[in-house]
């Protein structure tokens, strides 16, 4: 995606984020890891944007609440190990 949005090909980046996206919903549909999950979500945020910039009013805030999210799951499994280590 990254590569079609620096050649100027949105509307091809835009086809595989559609993609992506329902992978992603799949995988969460699954269980998959939650930190992946928030990780992906963040990104594809951040293409989408980049596809059109007229969307960071509305994505820009999603991307931040799922980084935050991310951020937290992250230290909270940081603390388990070192517990679990200790």
């Amino acid at each position: 995606m990254a590569w079609e949005l620096g050649n100027k090909l949105e509307d091809e980046a835009d086809k595989y984020l559609d993609i992506a996206e329902e992978n992603l919903e799949w995988l969460e549909e699954k269980k998959y890891d939650s930190s992946m999950i928030l990780s992906y979500r963040a990104a594809f945020y951040g293409f989408r944007i980049g596809i059109n910039n007229w969307y960071v009013t509305l994505y820009g805030l999603k991307q931040e609440a799922a980084l935050r999210m991310l951020i937290r799951l992250t230290l909270k499994t940081l603390l388990l190990m070192f517990k679990w280590q200790t």
